[in-house]
């Protein structure tokens, strides 16, 4: 018969029932353990062993669990696996009752509101609110190292799509209405890894959603925050902030500032552009190394580095933004000592943010208040070296400048230089700072001295040399005598404890001294913490000067990191205006130029307009530079419109909301799409909410299917794009019959990669010049790839003899096609009322072209200037 729970696993499960979706960390004595499906599905993410908990033989409870001293890392592990994380701790020291020790869940973690788990990226804490109504779709975000919320709907018509506003945004927890979790979760399909958690439609209720509101902000109305008539905003973002309330409890006070964003103020960049373009993250392992922000990152400051990762994907579309970060930009470059003087301060600076976010979660410990008084101490010195500096953009910042003097100077007065991570174990206040704490420690320390003068009294009354009077958390104050001296021990010494090799004595005078002692040690230790408790809320009330002067030093921070940049890579200041001209002068890709040290990058000219050069048919070799062309055009107007120089001898840059791109094969086979179809998908996108003020990268569109299939269809969207959409588009292809769309549509030009060509071997030049390429060099390609050489011969044996039966196929469909379009009976090109002389001249000019030589878009285009010729008679 199966044997009860003990009273320990009773109170387990009892805990466990409230917090059914969280993994539970059980604190007992040093370890949190894990029971359960808890313990094996923790112990395969946190690759530990997994061990049992007898219920009975037959009834083994799995149990797992880790040091407490080292769990940070481990619930790092598990939020980043997508996973909730309870935490239960000892509320109480063991032996003091006759049950199980009390316990209870101190902390909910879940994988965006982690802010104090120091393992836990940054990048990780925003969490995000979905809701779809009849015609729109709202979201609300928070992001809990600047505790500001944001929301914004759209339109089901708009060009901008909710995916693309994730996909910028980019939370790590996502939270959505149940009755709507699988459309919106089918909606954005992504690999970015989101975290969606269904709440109960009644969090979404618009009406309370309301009068919450205006009680949490303290207003009489959402007129101000634009919110009023926007139901589905309302209920995102009520949503969001009772399941963070539910997590945070009181802290959400903190949350004032409430935006309605407007993503229009942003170039949209999409989740397949930020992918394609490795804006971020590289595409090889998802890494930063190799991404436009991992060679751009030399911030020197975490709070600036972040702020770097939102300009890159949210370059602006404000002309005059733009100017004045690259005026302030141009000035840092120009002012070399005061930028490198700069950077050397900024050096020592922390994450004020991440600080900041503990002291609101009263996470924070004295040694991130320290950390906090570090990061503030240098405002006044960044002051004085950008004081005389002009640049508008950063007169701004002077002119709002605070150097939190009175913060620094408390936190100076009252904590310790170097003090504990612990807030009750004491050394937290400085001396000086409280008279209660000076008296108390005075009392300890002088405590202790008369400690150690009994000690050496009592070993020249008894003549025992060796006795120690020791201190023990449990027996307290003992006169600890060996065995061998026992008999020296005066009759006023009563026996405490016995050990081994040794036994423990009080006396009434120990007994006193000990009183006073250990009472002044704890009432310390208890006054300082409520001192500190104290300092760390008159703190938090500072949270908005802080967090002002946290994101001056971001962008200061960033400025001066493009100002370095471009000093050493040697960029220029792009110009930028209203008008559709990107015209480049020896362009360069910013990271191949940077990780390709080992061979000059050759520079290439893009000159793009919507008027003679709308559309690049790119052509030429794989492993040309085609794709890298192309990247390096769309990351310039990147870089240009975030406000950064550019790696370019010139760069006129007329301004972009949307970049595309067709770029890589990619399958998403979980979602039932193959390489084609996600090919299709992508394309139809831009097709449908490209502009003519986009940029549009396309890259071998209908390589995925059958020649005659890829040809169509990326001729029919070159027409389209052509024709429809008007927008500025960089096309590369290996179908060279796409080059004849030159000679029908006005606005596209052919360019190729140019190459040189030796008997054995072809060398990439790698430089983009005008006009078609005719060959692919795709078996010089596989040569260099080590395809065995009998593989090599033998498909340049079926080259050629597949490109003679291609020429003589050729030749035969031309004659035909020709002598059917030069049929004056069978195309209605000719009037009948043309005379018969006339008509026997024209078959004699057609019978003296070399027809061989002609496509049939050719000769349709001579007999058209035939008739021309014909009508002027």
């Amino acid at each position: 018969m199966m044997e009860e729970l003990t009273p320990l696993m009773k109170q387990y499960n009892e805990i466990k029932k409230e917090f059914p979706e969280a993994i539970l960390l059980f604190r007992l004595g040093d370890f949190y353990e894990m029971f359960g499906d808890d313990a094996i599905k923790g112990s395969k993410i946190l690759n530990i062993a997994l061990t049992t908990r007898e219920r009975g033989k037959e009834n083994p409870i799995p149990m797992c669990g880790v040091p407490y001293h080292s769990v940070d890392v481990y619930i790092s592990r598990l939020l980043k696996a997508g996973l909730k994380v309870a935490v239960c701790e000892q509320m109480e020291e063991p032996g003091l009752s006759r049950g199980p020790v009390r316990r209870e869940v101190t902390k909910i973690l879940t994988p965006g509101t982690a802010v104090e788990i120091e393992d836990v990226p940054s990048e990780f804490l925003r969490i995000s609110s979905i809701m779809m109504g009849k015609d729109k779709i709202a979201i609300s975000y928070i992001d809990l190292q600047n505790w500001e919320a944001n929301v914004s709907e759209l339109d089901f018509e708009s060009k901008i799509k909710i995916e693309d506003i994730i996909a910028q945004i980019n939370p790590r927890e996502i939270i959505v209405p149940k009755s709507q979790a699988n459309e919106i979760s089918n909606l954005l399909f992504s690999e970015n890894g989101f975290t969606f958690t269904e709440l109960d439609d009644s969090y979404f209720d618009p009406y309370k959603g309301e009068m919450a509101l205006k009680n949490h902000l303290g207003v009489s109305s959402l007129d101000g925050i634009g919110l009023t008539g926007k139901p589905f905003l309302i209920s995102t973002l009520y949503a969001l902030l009772q399941y963070l309330k539910e997590l945070r409890r009181d802290e959400l006070s903190f949350l004032r500032r409430v935006s309605l964003r407007n993503f229009t103020d942003f170039m949209i960049l999409d989740s397949v552009c930020i992918k394609n373009l490795e804006l971020t993250k590289n595409i090889r392992d998802g890494g930063k190394e190799g991404s436009l922000y991992g060679i751009l990152d030399i911030t020197k400051t975490s709070v600036g580095s972040r702020m770097l990762k939102e300009w890159i994907i949210h370059p602006l579309l404000s002309k005059e933004q733009i100017e004045k970060r690259l005026d302030a930009v141009e000035e840092f470059l120009s002012n070399t000592s005061k930028r490198r003087e700069l950077r050397r301060i900024l050096d020592g600076i922390q994450d004020i943010e991440r600080l900041l976010s503990k002291l609101i979660l009263n996470a924070a410990n004295p040694r991130d208040i320290v950390a906090l008084k570090n990061s503030i101490s240098p405002l006044p010195l960044i002051k004085n070296l950008i004081l005389d500096l002009k640049s508008e953009l950063l007169r701004e910042k002077i002119s709002d400048w605070d150097s939190l003097e009175d913060i620094r100077e408390k936190i100076e007065r009252a904590i310790s230089d170097d003090p504990p991570s612990i807030i009750t174990e004491g050394g937290i206040i400085k001396d000086g700072f409280d008279n209660s704490v000076d008296e108390l420690r005075k009392l300890s320390k002088e405590g202790k001295e008369y400690i150690a003068r009994l000690e050496r009294k009592e070993r020249e009354r008894t003549g025992i040399s060796s006795l120690k009077i020791k201190y023990n958390k449990v027996f307290g104050y003992s006169i600890e005598v060996t065995k061998p001296n026992l008999h020296l021990v005066p009759q006023d010494y009563i026996r405490k404890q016995t050990l081994v090799n040794a036994e423990r004595f009080i006396t009434m005078e120990l007994k006193e001294l000990e009183e006073k002692i250990l009472t002044a040690e704890e009432r310390v230790k208890e006054l300082e913490y409520e001192l500190f408790l104290r300092i760390r809320d008159e703190l938090r009330n500072e949270r908005e000067r802080i967090q002002k002067m946290a994101k001056i030093i971001a962008e200061i921070d960033c400025l001066s990191t493009l100002a370095e940049v471009a000093f050493l890579r040697k960029y220029s200041k792009p110009k930028i205006h209203e008008g559709d001209k990107i015209l480049i002068q020896d362009g360069r890709h910013p990271v191949i130029e940077v990780l390709r040290s080992d061979e000059p990058f050759i520079p290439n000219d893009t000159d793009l307009d919507c008027e003679e050069n709308q559309i690049l048919i790119i052509t030429g070799p794989n492993m040309g530079g085609k794709s890298t062309y192309l990247r390096q055009v769309a990351l310039i107007t990147i870089l240009a419109q975030m406000g950064s120089f550019v790696p370019a001898k010139y760069a006129e840059i007329g301004m972009v909301d949307r970049i595309f791109t067709r770029i890589g094969a990619t399958d998403y086979l979980v979602a039932g799409k193959s390489t084609f179809l996600v090919e299709m998908h992508e394309t139809a996108s831009i097709l449908h909410n490209a502009t003519k003020k986009s940029l549009v990268l396309l890259d071998e569109v209908g390589r995925g299917t059958s020649t005659f299939d890829g040809i169509s269809i990326a001729w029919a969207v070159i027409e389209f794009i052509h024709e429809k959409i008007l927008c500025r588009t960089l096309f590369a292809t290996h179908y060279h019959e796409l080059t004849e769309l030159s000679q029908t549509l006005k606005r596209a030009k052919n360019f190729h990669v140019s190459v040189k060509e030796t008997k054995d071997e072809v060398i990439f030049l790698r430089k983009i010049k005008e006009g078609p390429s005719d060959r692919s060099f795709g078996i010089q390609v596989a040569k260099l790839a080590g395809l065995p050489k009998d593989v090599i011969s033998r498909a340049r044996d079926i080259l050629i003899d597949l490109e003679r039966k291609e020429r003589e196929e050729m030749r035969i469909r031309k004659s035909e096609r020709f002598k059917k379009a030069m049929d004056i009976n069978q195309i209605p090109l000719f009037p009948e009322i043309y005379e018969d002389e006339k008509i026997k001249k024209i078959r004699e000019r057609i019978n003296s072209i070399e027809i061989n030589n002609l496509t049939p878009l050719q000769a349709l285009m001579i007999l058209n200037e035939l008739k021309n010729e014909l009508d002027k008679e």
